[in-house]
């Protein structure tokens, strides 16, 4: 275990990782991944593989795409159990055989079986893929697929001896495409295989829009699998590459299929665009005393090498010994640093089992088939995120807003009242500093981010002798964290999972908004980051000397390699572009995050850092990931005025019984739209508002740069606004907003309020005003 400079403690709150991670891995964890769900308590709690919802549980493997409902408090897409996987013979438990940016791979082993077995079932979980994948290996126990449905099967089609077109009473048709033949047999609502199976089911969803154009075109693309996947963050850029296998022989003069993918609004929004129109990531078997396939014979010719856990180069870990061959030159990958980089040329964990063969199955030429299909854009599925349009491409490359790393706003008014007035509130508010003695991870971070900002506006304003009087405060305060001397609570290192908890949080799952059980890291040592790099800036000595655990901070959350310490980019969601802030708790509807600006500002204030300490690579990594943060705010949480008619595949096209009552969404969640906050109810629009305003800095411009949009927000919570009920704290955020297109009406607001949020400051307010006023 590498050092990560802080003490370790054992946490009494977070669970240990449970036999639902394969035993070859060890920590670090991810904790708040978007299948977190699959490793946590029994492993039954659904999870978003979008398109489709996926539970593995009570033996079977359940999916289908949610059943949506919307009204003006919420859109929740509710688990129903389309279609369902098991077999005569009865599947065992999964565990998480692997995992990477892209997909997590679920595993199923008889408990009893020996070393050497192959498992029984291997169901890679590519997230964006129309199609679902179930993989019996060769030599694995005897498989008999069964798959049912809750609903009434209309018909069942046979087409040739490698594919089926099941029709339910619900509207739905479903296809079911085998690697070799196999005979099913219709039992009221279920079709059971006439014998045990070797070899790769692939069962995608007719979205019914051109059901004709659609099959045509999964049937096209059926041949290419993605068994798991890679994301690359460059400088303002971001590149997958999946990899991909070949459950078809391609002969000879014949060219392989495209990857069918599916693409989002916010990859859209960032000009997505493929790089490679067929697979262009080959795949290199690690091998094993007794490997002897090639990967030509069939989707299941992957070795299992035996062996000791190990790192891959992107980050990701896996049992089945799949990876990258030199082919793979998607670009570089920007942010070293802060903590020790990959052994990128180690091989990938195994499971201790020995070689699982698919069975091979006869040569089948893509091109003629790949060359007639339907055009990506005809397979378009509903989701919860927007409108899931095909594409294809094995490599996609996303362009992102270049928004550099500033500690200080390019505009500044020349407005010499407005300057006088600035100056002479900071003089107040540094005056009248109160001590920074908050044993609240988030709330002392609120609060010295608060005084880290009225710092930079002394340098801004040339006030040399304000700089003077907030500086050792907040410094000594800062070493009292890093020194674990803080009084009631202090900063320590979890080995279990890997990462930096609270003493407060690892004894009580409540403490710190649940800091411990690995809740909102990014929030939390957003703000202690961001305070510290504005005193690093000041004081470059203090800087070097903390320098190794204010790393360690940046690391715990933005990591762009998995290190001996810590996940890769624990919170960042590579596919949906966005992060989530809950931890180790499972979630009926997923994943959740409430504020995107305290996310944005984490990444932001982690290239602040950087940029002090003349790490140019996490520099640019921090500011792209804060760029991208900001895109996805801008595409799933604002709702302006249009949203609900037409919808535009650059949106999620909420329903207007929401769109038309909510100009901001509350709680984003995997499955679900939520008005309501996690501390106030739908009604209080300030705080929804104000929850994602805060903290205001140089980076909320790119959070809202449709001024358009900040007058719909700011009309919206008005009538809220004007009310009795509603505090100064809170009311601030709105009127920066209203600074955006109308400086000189907030400029009003700002001189009448009368207290300011705990992160904020009235000196704040007028610099904010000030960046806005010509």
């Amino acid at each position: 275990m590498a050092s990560t400079a802080f003490p370790s403690i054992s946490s009494t709150v977070a669970p240990p990782p449970s036999a639902l991670w394969s035993a070859n891995f060890s920590a670090p964890y991810p904790t708040c991944a978007p299948w977190q769900n699959f490793v946590l308590g029994e492993g039954g709690v659904p999870e978003l593989v979008s398109p489709y919802v996926v539970q593995s549980k009570g033996g079977r493997v359940a999916w289908g795409l949610p059943a949506r409902s919307a009204q003006a408090a919420y859109i929740i897409q509710a688990f129903v159990t389309n279609v369902m996987l098991s077999t005569l013979q009865g599947l065992p438990a999964h565990h998480v055989s692997a995992f990477d940016d892209l997909s997590v791979t679920l595993s199923f082993r008889q408990p009893s079986a020996s070393a050497s077995t192959p498992p029984v079932l291997v169901v890679p979980l590519v997230r964006g893929s129309p199609f679902l994948t179930f993989i019996f290996p060769q030599g694995g126990p005897p498989a008999t697929p069964v798959l049912t449905t809750i609903h009434a099967i209309l018909s069942v089609q046979a087409i040739g001896d490698t594919k089926y077109r099941v029709a339910l009473n619900n509207g739905q048709t479903w296809l079911v495409y085998l690697s070799s033949p196999l005979s099913l047999r219709q039992d009221g609502a279920t079709l059971v295989a006439a014998a045990p199976f070797t070899g790769t089911i692939r069962v995608a969803l007719l979205p019914g829009n051109s059901p004709q154009q659609e099959e045509a075109l999964l049937d096209a693309r059926v041949a290419t699998v993605p068994v798991g996947g890679r994301a690359r963050v460059g400088a303002f850029r971001i590149n997958y590459r999946w990899r991909t296998q070949q459950w078809r022989k391609v002969p000879a003069g014949g060219s392989k299929a495209p990857l069918l993918m599916l693409s989002l609004p916010t990859h859209r929004r960032l000009r997505v665009r493929a790089d490679s129109p067929s697979p262009a990531s080959s795949l290199r078997r690690h091998r094993s005393v007794s490997s002897s396939s090639s990967l030509g014979m069939g989707m299941g010719a992957i070795q299992v090498a035996a062996g000791s856990p190990a790192l891959r180069g992107d980050g990701g870990r896996r049992e089945a010994g799949w990876d990258y061959d030199s082919s793979d030159s998607s670009g570089g990958e920007v942010g070293s640093i802060l903590a020790a980089q990959d052994d990128a040329s180690s091989s990938p964990a195994t499971d201790a089992a020995g070689t699982w063969n698919q069975a091979p199955m006869a040569s089948t030429s893509a091109s003629a088939s790949a060359a007639s299909a339907p055009a990506d854009s005809v397979l378009v599925y509903p989701t919860i995120d927007g409108h899931a349009v095909g594409m294809s491409g094995s490599a996609w490359e996303l362009k992102v807003p270049k928004t550099p790393t500033q500690w200080h706003s390019n505009a500044f008014t020349s407005d010499q009242q407005l300057l006088s007035d600035l100056r002479a509130s900071l003089k107040q508010d540094v005056a009248a500093l109160p001590p920074l003695t908050n044993p609240s991870t988030y709330f002392f971070g609120k609060a010295a981010a608060r005084a880290a900002r009225l710092a930079l506006i002394a340098e801004q304003v040339h006030d040399d002798g304000s700089l003077a009087v907030v500086l050792p405060p907040l410094r000594s305060a800062l070493s009292a964290w890093l020194d674990g001397t803080f009084p009631g609570n202090r900063l320590l290192y979890d080995p279990t999972w890997g990462g930096v908890v609270s003493e407060a949080g690892s004894r009580d799952k409540g403490a710190d908004f649940g800091l411990g059980m690995y809740n909102d890291h990014h929030f939390h040592y957003g703000y202690f980051v961001y305070a510290a790099a504005a005193v690093a800036k000041f004081d470059p000595v203090w800087g070097s000397r903390y320098r190794s655990k204010l790393s360690a901070l940046v690391a715990d959350y933005m990591s762009v390699n998995r290190t001996a310490a810590f996940p890769r980019l624990r919170n960042f969601d590579a596919y949906a572009l966005h992060s989530w802030a809950s931890g180790l708790f499972d979630f009926g509807d997923g994943r959740n995050q409430e504020s995107f600006s305290e996310a944005a500002n984490a990444y932001y204030a982690g290239s602040l850092l950087a940029y002090v300490f003349g790490d140019l690579p996490l520099a640019t990594l921090g500011a792209t990931l804060a760029a991208v943060e900001a895109v996805a705010a801008q595409t799933l949480m604002q709702v302006p005025a249009s949203s609900s008619s037409p919808p535009s595949s650059l949106s999620p096209a909420y329903e207007p019984v929401f769109a038309d009552t909510n100009r901001m969404v509350g709680v984003l969640w995997s499955t679900k739209r939520d008005a309501a906050l996690w501390f106030a109810p739908p009604a209080d629009l300030d705080k929804r508002v104000g929850i994602q305003v805060l903290p205001i800095t140089p980076f909320l411009a790119h959070l809202f740069p449709d001024r358009s949009f900040a007058r719909q927000l700011v009309e919206w919570a008005q009538p809220v606004l004007s009310g009795g009920a509603v505090t100064d704290e809170w009311r601030g955020f709105s009127w920066a907003l209203q600074a955006l297109y109308d400086p000189e009406g907030a400029r009003a607001k700002i001189a009448a309020l009368g207290a300011f949020d705990d992160g904020n400051s009235k000196t704040n307010m007028l610099w904010w005003l000030a960046t806005n006023t010509p």
